[in-house]
């Protein structure tokens, strides 16, 4: 009764203004749902303004046909003065017991289902069809099943691929605290290289050339000066499939020393990495790897009385399974290194056999990190290894050994602007198998960190820990901890200048004795195109031992140009 009596005065005002608006008082205005006018005695009381009519939006009423939309114009929208009484649909015309009180107004425009102001919802009453699509309402405490409560660290942790692509930085990374994309942060560069297209394939050529001088070449306490030569080339191949990837490399490395042959570099390595992704979230990679070059002079287990360097070569083989569950990520790796050593030569013309010294060891480790958000994660990393030895040094006693490490940290993961890389603390320790050589055990610092303080000026941490055997006679195994941390500042965009220090302290077992080896370098690189990069480096190396009289210092200066594709 009372929605009959409400229809009914609805259309007598609306009657009452389209006579009045035929005697010329007001302007003609539909009321919705309305097809017939009646005309009725205009309020002598009231003088309105003339209105402007907008353009109805078309509505239907049903598949096919369009419904009318009232012109509806609110006081003040012709810039005429909003008290002066305007007419419009649902004001105190045609009801004076509503008059212009705007509580009351709105809630007959609330009723008459015409749209509303602000964020108020339409409640569709006397049968009005709604317009545009309404939320659902929601009861407290019943769940919400019309939007995702996540939120978007949420989101990510479940839709972001386990994988991305960067053609410079590949991603393949078997083992994270190796990763190359810190690095890539910090040695930032105005030019990317470009590489050369060869159908689903980029390759990336690369070759750089130096000369210079080095006050010892030997790295001995009696060293001698010489000039020296170098070239390293470089070439990359890497696939741009949107699934599972493939790198290939190639690098090799060669210096002369004039006058001093035995110092001469011929290194070269050969390396295979790929990623087949099952999903997004799990993947398997495999890593083989062949690789030559010359054992350093300060290496533990050198031979102080060999006239040449010895050759090392090493291959490798890896692979690592990778999950992510949700913002829980699980990798499991393993690997297998074998390291043979070739034969030194004396002063008297006579070899000296290496082959005792040639191991295969095997790693395994499990690793779990936990995302609070895409740049901010924990992790802890667990790993054992076990090492044996092809022979037996002249003592009779045999090196083999087995190893554990058990490291936490937290990483900033490997994607973001500012920071990039991890740090992890923890302990761990390498146990020979035979009693009568000491274990080796030490507090572990694992760091590759970048910093981006800003566009001109980068930092990089690093940190390794390693537990080295020693085949040498009445010696121990060795912790050898290196950090190291590099500036780069670009003067001008073309003009990059780098400053870095590392630090290696290796710790004998059963013996008093320690090393300390720091190396401080200096460098400026200007790029003169996409292609062509000038350079100069100069590092002063400071070798301090305990043995007495072992000490020596090196200072070296390079020129060169490195040229790339």
């Amino acid at each position: 009764m009372t929605r009959t009596v409400r229809i009914s005065r609805i259309i007598a005002g609306a009657a009452a203004t389209l006579a009045a608006g035929a005697l010329g008082d007001v302007s003609p205005v539909l009321a919705q749902g309305t097809n017939t006018a009646t005309q009725v005695t205009p309020l002598p009381a009231r003088k309105v303004q003339p209105q402007r009519r907008l353009p109805a939006p078309a509505q239907t009423d049903d598949d096919d046909q369009p419904a009318t939309q009232p012109n509806i114009i609110k006081p003040g929208d012709d810039g005429s003065n909003a008290d002066a009484g305007a007419t419009t649909v649902g004001s105190g015309s045609g009801d004076p017991d509503d008059g212009d009180d705007p509580a009351r107004v709105q809630a007959r425009r609330n009723m008459d289902g015409q749209p509303l102001v602000g964020n108020e919802r339409d409640t569709n009453q006397d049968g009005t069809p709604q317009v545009g699509e309404l939320e659902p309402l929601v009861k407290d405490g019943e769940p919400d099943t019309g939007r995702d409560p996540r939120s978007k660290a949420d989101i990510d942790a479940f839709e972001r691929p386990a994988a991305g692509y960067d053609a410079v930085a590949f991603q393949i990374e078997l083992d994270p605290i190796l990763d190359r994309r810190p690095t890539r942060l910090a040695r930032f560069e105005p030019y990317d290289p470009i590489g050369i297209k060869r159908g689903t394939w980029i390759i990336f050529p690369e070759v750089e050339f130096g000369v210079g001088a080095t006050s010892n070449v030997r790295f001995s306490p009696n060293g001698k000066a010489s000039a020296v030569f170098e070239a390293r080339p470089t070439v990359r191949a890497v696939t741009n499939w949107r699934v599972h990837a493939i790198e290939l490399k190639a690098t090799g490395f060669a210096s002369a020393f004039p006058g001093f042959a035995t110092e001469n570099d011929k290194a070269a390595s050969l390396e295979a990495r790929g990623r087949y992704d099952f999903s997004k979230r799990t993947n398997i990679e495999a890593l083989v790897s062949t690789g030559l070059s010359q054992e350093a002079r300060s290496a533990v287990n050198a031979d102080a009385t060999a006239t040449n360097r010895t050759n090392v070569l090493t291959t490798r083989a890896a692979t690592a399974f990778n999950h992510r569950f949700n913002r829980l990520t699980v990798q499991l790796r393993g690997g297998i290194s074998d390291v043979s050593y070739g034969d030194d030569a004396t002063a008297a013309g006579t070899s000296v056999d290496n082959s005792s010294r040639n191991y295969l060891q095997r790693d395994a480790a499990a690793r779990a990190t936990w995302e609070f958000t895409p740049s901010l994660f924990a992790f802890t990393d667990v790993a054992r290894n076990d090492r044996h030895y092809a022979g037996t040094p002249s003592d009779g006693i045999k090196r083999d050994s087995n190893g554990y490490r058990a490291i936490a940290g937290i990483s900033f993961g490997n994607a973001g602007r500012i920071w990039r890389g991890e740090v992890g603390v923890g302990f761990g320790a390498q146990t020979p198998d035979d009693g009568r050589i000491l274990s080796t055990s030490g507090f572990i610092l694992d760091a590759n960190l970048a910093y981006r303080a800003s566009e001109l000026t980068s930092l990089l941490f690093t940190a390794k820990t390693d537990f080295n055997d020693s085949t040498t006679v009445g010696q121990s195994g060795s912790l050898v901890r290196t950090t190291g941390l590099e500036l780069r500042h670009a003067f001008r965009r073309h003009l990059i200048a780098t400053a870095a220090v590392q630090h290696t302290m290796t710790d004998y077992q059963g013996v008093s004795l320690r090393e300390r080896n720091t190396a401080a370098n200096l460098g400026v690189e200007y790029y003169l195109n996409q292609t062509t990069t000038l350079f100069s480096r100069y590092s002063h190396t400071w070798f301090d031992p305990t043995t007495p009289g072992s000490d020596y210092t090196v200072d070296s200066i390079r020129f060169g140009v490195r040229i790339r594709q």
